[in-house]
C-alpha cells in the first residue's frame, strides 16, 4: 500500500537510504563483535599476567623470607661474637685515642 503511493522516482533514494541504514547496521554489528573479542583476549591476557604475577611474588616473597630467616639466624649465632669484637675494638680505638691525647705535642 505504501508501495503504491510512492511513484517510482521515489523509491529509488529510499532504498538507497536503505541501504545505508543496513550497512551502518552491518558495520556497528562487526565493530560490536570486534570489540567484544578484542576485550574478550585482553581478558584473558590480563588473568594470565594477574596468574604469573601472583606466583612470582610467592616464589619471591618465600626465597626473601628463607633469606631473612637465614640471615636472622646468622645474626642471633654471630651477635654475642660481634658484641664481643665491638667491645675490644672500641676498647683499643679509646686506649689509642688517649695515648694520643697524653703525647707531647710539637709545633
Amino acid at each position: 500500500m505504501v508501495a503504491q503511493a510512492i511513484s517510482p522516482d521515489q523509491t529509488e533514494p529510499l532504498l538507497h537510504y536503505r541501504h545505508l541504514a543496513d550497512a551502518l547496521t552491518q558495520r556497528d554489528l562487526h565493530n560490536f563483535l570486534h570489540s567484544t573479542h578484542l576485550y574478550s583476549w585482553l581478558y584473558s591476557e590480563a588473568k594470565q599476567v594477574k596468574y604469573l604475577a601472583h606466583r612470582y611474588n610467592d616464589i619471591v616473597l618465600a626465597r626473601n623470607r628463607r633469606l631473612q630467616d637465614r640471615l636472622l639466624t646468622q645474626y642471633i649465632t654471630l651477635a654475642p661474637q660481634l658484641r664481643t669484637i665491638s667491645y675490644h675494638s672500641t676498647r683499643r680505638l679509646i686506649e689509642t685515642h688517649k695515648e694520643w691525647e697524653l703525647q707531647p705535642r710539637t709545633k
